[in-house]
């Protein structure tokens, strides 16, 4: 399965097949690369970001912990594909509720670091917005909707406890980080969750670090220059925002089905000119979009 940016290798089928067949795989998950890097400093901690989640997921399964599926470069098996009922279409993050509906029914994924897929990352911060809280949005949804099955005997020991743990960090941390943050500002006490913000930050760093250094195959990866990797833990902190902001409207409000369709350019050289062009247009404007 592939997005309509996918950049695929000439030989991205002879290892991948070969690499599903080997091992109890029934999905596989192909290492996302963002192609466009060097336009911004956006697009490059995109990058970043890529590879920090790949060896992320590499990581949890090398300990017994679950894969997970993110759109873009999944081979899939059709049968534990049906055997799980099919693709959800009440979801906003498709790959994201497939990935734990075919965990909780035993149909482990696995991860291929190479060969990568290729893809766009988005140019501009409005894009960043709309396509991080779908995302969030349904990610969340997914373990709204399926978190039952985490004490329902079907998974090992490690895989509830790698899910229980990646959705506290994931989402919990985030939302106590901002109500910490403004219990603050509200009543002049310093804050409490500082040290695992941190450690969060510095363990991200590290991974992204790891990530960018190994990766080989496809795009050229970012420099770890000092500056790249204060724009990475930067560039992390919008989680922190999306997250909580995410979480209260999806508390107040009703479900939504809202998709935004992240626009794709082709071409990076093109991409280039465009994002030139748009900073143009809005230094031009005295900063008003």
């Amino acid at each position: 399965m592939l997005d309509a940016d996918a950049d695929l290798q000439p030989d991205t089928l002879e290892r991948l097949i070969p690499f599903a067949e080997a091992g109890p795989w029934d999905a596989v998950q192909l290492r996302k690369a963002v192609v466009n890097a060097s336009v911004n400093p956006l697009t490059r901690a995109q990058a970043m970001e890529m590879a920090f989640d790949a060896l992320l997921q590499e990581g949890r399964l090398a300990r017994g912990g679950v894969g997970e599926l993110r759109g873009n470069g999944q081979l899939l098996r059709r049968e534990a594909v049906l055997a799980c009922g099919g693709f959800n279409e009440s979801t906003l993050t498709d790959d994201l509720d497939l990935s734990l509906r075919l965990v909780l029914a035993g149909h482990p994924i696995g991860v291929l670091w190479d060969p990568p897929v290729g893809e766009e990352g988005v140019l501009g911060l409005p894009a960043l917005w709309r396509q991080r809280q779908r995302w969030a949005e349904g990610g969340l949804q997914r373990f709204l909707d399926h978190g039952f099955g985490f004490g329902s005997g079907r998974l090992s020991r490690f895989q509830t406890f790698d899910l229980l743990a990646f959705g506290l960090l994931q989402y919990a941390m985030p939302l106590l980080a901002a109500a910490d943050l403004l219990g603050m500002l509200l009543s002049g006490s310093p804050p409490l969750m500082w040290p695992f913000s941190i450690v969060a930050f510095a363990s991200s760093a590290l991974a992204m670090v790891g990530g960018c250094r190994r990766a080989r195959g496809g795009p050229v990866m970012p420099a770890m220059t000092p500056f790249n990797i204060a724009l990475g833990i930067l560039y992390l902190t919008h989680w922190f925002v999306v997250i909580p902001w995410v979480t209260v409207r999806m508390a107040l409000l009703p479900k939504r089905l809202v998709w935004a369709k992240t626009l794709h350019h082709g071409d990076v050289e093109e991409a280039q000119d465009l994002a030139a062009e748009a900073e143009g247009e809005l230094a031009a404007g005295g900063g008003q979009a």
